[in-house]
């Protein structure tokens, strides 16, 4: 099914107005398509580098973390009188 807005439903209104013959139609086959593989290339442009950023974030969290718990650590030894 094809749900259209009232903005794609305008754009197909002017397409069927101008009588469009089978040049067109391809045209605009290609045209669709081409529109269809770039969203599609943008969205998993966007899906990577969250991705990538996530992996990052996390790698640098784990890293505060340790060296936080290695803190605690230490000081922890430092206020043990039996070392």
């Amino acid at each position: 099914m094809l749900l259209l807005d009232a903005t794609d439903h305008q754009l197909l209104q002017n397409f069927i107005d101008i009588e469009p013959n089978r040049r067109y139609i391809t045209w605009a086959r290609h045209i669709r398509k081409a529109t269809k593989d770039k969203l599609i290339i943008e969205e998993d442009m966007a899906f990577l580098q969250h991705r990538l950023l996530s992996t990052t974030l996390k790698s640098a969290s784990s890293l505060l973390h340790k060296i936080i718990n290695n803190i605690n650590t230490n000081i922890q030894k430092l206020n043990d009188p039996s070392t």
